[in-house]
């Protein structure tokens, strides 16, 4: 890695001065009319009361998602950091994390993305925990609140359990308790839920938010403005390409490492495709999808050391910055 790209990744200016950066672009969004990515969870009546403090309460919606945003990039970095994922301190998870959310304006405001982003990190610190313990079913229930609380608010997350049941696999994790612990994590929270509607009387509320579950709209993808498509398309290469990349060098690390960084490609390769074909209900997976990114882009600049990785590191900052730019300003 070339010498500017070392001092970026490795300065402690660079996290700071990167979240200011993001806080004032925020802020100057709120200064333009945007187009955002449309939210469509009718038959969740959770979201619709996010829905309803969106339209009522615009601008603090957009900082909310704003600070949970920046929550979800340092945690990407603490993950890194607390299980030994870099073979050195490195900024580059959330510093790509970043560059993500500024790149795409038309997710500034409080949406599905914003808790899925929240409880999968949540979720990515329990599962990496559970690795060679010896009880974990512990782990397995709060992965399962985690993901349990994040389909509250976005019934598609439901799609996700199957990938962390597979992920204890990964971690050498799963057994019967530990399969049935997570089940029950998720099973508690729409319990609670469901005791809270039967009590209402709206007991065909809560069954109706499963009904779209498996329904998926292919074409929906290509009604989206063309820039938003390109940077989608730019953000899926990248990841295609760190994914790879990590596969072919991942024996090089340690054992714990290969692992964890598998079970995250496994999970971005899910985001990515639900990205593309469950296009109608997007803006979660396109918010893990570049959460899942961020992290395997920062291994792969990390661990890089020549000249044509940096260039092409400064090449994503500018193409982001036109994403920025088009999206706000209609170029």
């Amino acid at each position: 890695m070339s010498n500017s790209l070392t001092a970026i990744s490795r300065s402690r200016v660079t996290g700071p001065l990167s979240v200011l950066i993001a806080m004032a672009i925020t802020f100057f969004i709120s200064l333009f009319p945007v187009r955002y990515l449309s939210s469509t969870q009718p038959a969740n009546e959770v979201w619709l009361h996010i829905l309803n403090f969106n339209l009522t309460w615009p601008v603090l919606s957009k900082w909310i998602n704003f600070a949970v945003m920046m929550f979800c990039g340092w945690g990407l970095y603490k993950i890194n950091d607390l299980f030994g994922l870099s073979r050195f301190r490195t900024n580059l998870q959330l510093l790509f994390y970043i560059l993500f959310y500024i790149g795409n304006p038309s997710l500034f405001f409080t949406s599905e993305g914003t808790f899925a982003a929240l409880f999968i990190l949540g979720s990515l610190f329990f599962l990496f925990s559970t690795y060679q313990q010896s009880i974990v079913s512990q782990y397995g229930f709060l992965i399962g609140i985690s993901l349990g609380t994040m389909a509250l608010f976005w019934t598609k997350g439901l799609l996700y359990i199957p990938i962390f049941i597979i992920g204890l696999s990964f971690m050498r994790a799963l057994n019967f308790r530990s399969f049935l612990a997570v089940l029950l994590g998720v099973i508690a929270i729409f319990w609670l839920q469901f005791a809270v509607n039967y009590f209402m009387d709206s007991t065909d509320q809560f069954f109706a938010q499963f009904k779209d579950l498996f329904r998926f709209t292919i074409p929906d993808f290509t009604r989206l403005p063309r820039v938003i498509q390109g940077n989608i398309l730019l953000t899926f290469v990248l990841g295609l390409i760190s994914g790879i990349n990590l596969l072919i060098n991942n024996f090089k690390e340690k054992v714990r490492t290969q692992v964890c960084y598998n079970f995250v490609i496994l999970l971005s390769t899910v985001a990515s495709l639900l990205t593309f074909f469950d296009s109608r209900h997007m803006i979660g997976h396109l918010t893990l999808m570049y959460f899942t990114i961020a992290f395997l882009a920062s291994s792969v600049f990390t661990s890089a050391t020549s000249r044509g990785t940096t260039i092409l590191f400064y090449l994503l900052l500018i193409l982001y910055s036109g994403s920025f730019a088009w999206i706000t300003f209609g170029l």
